[in-house]
């Protein structure tokens, strides 16, 4: 007998499978830092990171953006009013947040594209002279996404982690009622020597992969 349109949906849907973003946060660190190539230990519990990685703090609730821009280039043939084949041609992966810890030596260092390496609080006044032309390096990127397991109540991590990143403008200032803010956007590049431009991370003692169609990891033994 032939399954009911309600049976099918029982069959298929997942509510527990839909998710949110509670929290997030996002990571910086120079080029010689360790890539990230896990996020949690055998528990589920997140791991140290490694040493270069700093906090760029809180963000607006708009969150941190991953937009996707991609090209593609059609195949037309003689007799056929429509493309017979077509082929993405490139893919742009960006990175956007509105950071609101604006002195953060981090955020200044990549927003004025300057090494403030060295620069001291002389009588408790920090002072650094902007370059005329920065030096807009590149870093690499960890944001983190926390969201929960409604049934259990167990964390649920997504990471995007982006070996080499650069800001793709200087964003500038509004010095008013509002909290001061600064508009942050990345441009991700592969990374010839880790071999990718983006990993994705799912993880946390909430996750349940089973779920999400993967299939469980084989038992040792």
């Amino acid at each position: 007998m032939a399954p009911t349109f309600e049976e099918l949906r029982a069959q298929s849907d997942n509510t527990n499978n839909v998710r949110k973003t509670l929290g997030a946060l996002i990571f910086l660190a120079p080029l010689d830092s360790e890539l990230i190539t896990t996020l949690t230990d055998v528990d589920g519990s997140v791991k140290a990171l490694p040493d270069g990685y700093r906090s760029l703090g809180l963000f607006s609730r708009d969150g941190i953006g991953f937009p996707r821009e991609s090209e593609s280039e059609p195949t037309e043939a003689l007799g056929y009013m429509s493309p017979v084949r077509e082929d993405i041609s490139s893919i742009s992966r960006q990175i956007t947040a509105t950071a609101y810890e604006i002195d953060n030596r981090m955020i200044r260092e990549i927003a004025d594209g300057v090494d403030l390496t060295g620069v001291v609080a002389e009588n408790g006044e920090i002072a650094y002279d902007e370059p005329e032309v920065p030096v807009n390096r590149r870093w690499r990127l960890l944001a983190i996404g926390r969201d929960i397991n409604k049934r259990t109540g167990l964390d649920i991590l997504r990471a995007n982690f982006y070996p080499q990143v650069e800001l793709n403008s200087m964003p500038g200032e509004d010095w008013g009622t509002d909290a001061l803010a600064q508009e942050l956007a990345f441009t991700n590049y592969l990374d010839q020597d880790a071999g990718y431009a983006r990993r994705r991370i799912l993880a946390g003692p909430g996750l349940d992969p089973v779920a999400l169609g993967y299939d469980p990891a084989p038992v040792e033994g």
